[in-house]
């Protein structure tokens, strides 16, 4: 058990966490500072025995815990006047202190604990462990925070800087290293020296403008690396240069406006990468060079206007491909070859106007093709030629007036299809013929005016039809002796022009088949 006050506000800890202490302390809040320094370095040496005897008691130490918790809130508790086992609540307060959770402790009386407790702001962590253990109190100088009078050596809010070797070696055994909401412009080659056991490295919403080669020399066992929320604005080749092992890195919220060939090449191992809210005007061939690996890949909400064929060369594990809210205008044929893997691709809120021949070319495993909210006014036949594993497909809020006979040939896997928000006026017979494993289709919010017989030829599997919304005022009679229907459970028609005698029609279909539902009074 440590007995002190924890000045809290004035903890020194704010320096360790590259926090920025607003105005200069006196002597004696320096005073206080290397004496809370010297409290935390106590609990740090402790904490790991102090953590055995904890969980060796779990039962009384849970319910310790409570009643701190209960006495916080001014709520009366017994068991921590009449039950109290004082060696093992010291070492639990330790403990508490050691995880984050401080309290006032009055030193005149160590097993009192007053209606306060405190928790940092950033909850603590391995790097505050191992920098406590090696900071000397001794040798501490404070350093002002203007930006220019910056010392060597100083873990600062501008830059990183590791000149001490000795501390370096100390840490070598660091695993986890979070330095998130600083001031740090760059990273200089070799900054990261000596930490060879760190795997994650947390450096988001910081104010680094790039990256220069060699900057994470030495961090050979890195398996994740978060840069997101910088200023990044181009990323040159080398600048991963020592990251064999990376497997995910975060660019996201960055300024990146271009990607230099071969810049990912030494990142063999990484599986998912995510350069979404950047500047990204265009992909060029060989961007994503090297990254054999990579199974996820996120380019959300960027500004590219084009891919260029090549551009996804290398990417031959990748299954997850996300595009959405770029301004993409066209697909060029064979954009997406090598793409083999490839089993979902998104492509919403785009600009593209129409679907030509071979634009989704080699995607041979892809199961899920997300369109919504482009400007497709058309599709050509035989543009998802190829995609014979597809089971999802979205297309709505599209321009989209008609669909030719043909167009989804070839998607004989495809359960659900979504035209919802269109301009479909007429669905011409033979439009979904192949579609034999169709399962939901959904055609509702459109311009249709009439329902033929031939509408939904070779819809054998058919289970849910949404057609509400549309301007339908007449279905053919013979529609109710469809084989198509068969297997249909549910048919949404609201929202329609239905006169009465297409309702009694509706009506005779359900008398016949007590297992289907149909939505058709409402709005008709």
């Amino acid at each position: 058990m440590i007995e002190c006050i924890m000045n809290i506000n004035k903890l020194l800890l704010s320096t360790i966490i590259m926090q920025s202490i607003v105005a200069a302390p006196d002597k004696v809040m320096l005073d206080m500072m290397k004496e809370d320094i010297e409290v935390y370095q106590k609990v740090r040496e402790e904490n790991d025995k102090d953590r055995e005897i904890v969980s060796g008691n779990r039962e009384f130490a849970i319910s310790f815990m409570f009643d701190l918790k209960a006495k916080s809130k001014g709520k009366e508790v017994s068991y921590l006047k009449d039950n109290i086992n004082k060696d093992i609540m010291n070492i639990i307060v330790s403990f508490l202190i050691g995880n984050g959770f401080f309290y006032r402790i009055d030193p005149s009386n160590p097993y009192y604990v007053e209606n306060e407790d405190y928790k940092l702001s950033y909850p603590f962590d391995s790097l505050k462990y191992y920098l406590a253990k090696y900071i000397d109190v001794n040798n501490f100088e404070y350093v002002d925070h203007d930006g220019i009078s910056m010392r060597k050596g100083y873990f600062g809010m501008k830059y990183i800087s590791m000149h001490d070797d000795k501390m370096k070696r100390g840490m070598s055994s660091l695993t986890e290293l979070s330095l998130p909401d600083n001031q740090i412009t760059s990273l200089e080659p070799g900054v990261f020296a000596g930490l060879s056991s760190l795997t994650k490295l947390y450096l988001l919403c910081n104010k680094i403008t790039e990256i220069k080669p060699g900057a994470f020399a030495g961090l050979s066992s890195l398996t994740k690396l978060d840069l997101s929320g910088n200023q990044i604005t181009s990323l040159e080749s080398g600048a991963f240069a020592g990251l064999g092992k990376l497997k995910e890195l975060n660019l996201k919220s960055n300024e990146i406006i271009s990607i230099a060939k071969v810049a990912f090449e030494e990142l063999k191992s990484l599986t998912a990468l995510d350069l979404s809210k950047n500047k990204i005007t265009s992909l060029e061939p060989g961007a994503f060079e090297g990254l054999s690996s990579l199974t996820e890949l996120f380019l959300i909400s960027n500004k590219i206007t084009s891919l260029e064929p090549g551009a996804f060369e290398g990417l031959s594990s990748l299954i997850k491909l996300d595009l959405s809210d770029n301004q993409i205008a066209s697909l060029e044929p064979g954009v997406f070859e090598g793409l083999s893997s490839l089993t979902k691709l998104d492509l919403s809120w785009n600009q593209i106007t129409s679907l030509e021949k071979v634009a989704f070319a080699g995607l041979s495993s892809l199961t899920e093709l997300f369109l919504p909210e482009n400007q497709i006014t058309s599709i050509e036949p035989g543009v998802f030629a190829g995609l014979s594993s597809l089971t999802e497909l979205f297309l709505p809020e599209n321009q989209i007036t008609s669909i030719e006979p043909g167009v989804f040939a070839g998607l004989s896997s495809l359960t659900e299809l979504n035209l919802l928000g269109n301009k479909i006026a007429e669905i011409k017979p033979g439009a979904f013929a192949g579609l034999s494993s169709l399962i939901k289709l959904d055609l509702s919010g459109n311009k249709i005016t009439s329902i033929k017989l031939k509408s939904f030829t070779g819809l054998s599997s058919l289970i849910k039809l949404y057609l509400q919304e549309n301007q339908i005022q007449s279905i053919e009679k013979k529609i109710s002796q469809m084989k198509n229907f068969k297997n249909m459970q549910e048919l949404n028609i609201m929202s329609n022009n239905l006169d009465d005698k297409v309702k009694q029609s509706l009506k005779n279909i359900k008398d016949k088949d007590t297992s289907i539902i149909i939505l058709y009074q409402e709005s008709n």
